[in-house]
């Protein structure tokens, strides 16, 4: 299942996802992965690799998404805080 941009896959070759990779600081396997397809950004949890959820992003929203992690937006502290 892709969230939430994307359209149902129509063939076998469109449902086949592109490589994930995953940090070099995931050193327990509870950790996510990302790919590039077709200029979006996919994640997903290593958990759930054959069944669970892939999310999604346009790559606009993946780099402001990074730029908020780059400026300490989504550390603990900051999540505590926020409403």
């Amino acid at each position: 299942m892709v969230i939430p941009h994307a359209a149902p896959a129509t063939t076998p070759a469109a449902q086949a996802l592109p490589s994930f990779r995953r940090s070099s600081f995931c050193s327990d396997g509870m950790c996510v992965e990302v790919a590039a397809d077709a200029g979006d950004i996919l994640v997903r949890d290593t958990k759930g690799l054959s069944d669970g959820p892939v999310l999604r992003f346009t790559t606009q929203e993946w780099v402001d998404f990074l730029s908020g992690v780059a400026a300490g937006e989504f550390a603990p502290a900051a999540l505590a805080t926020s409403h």
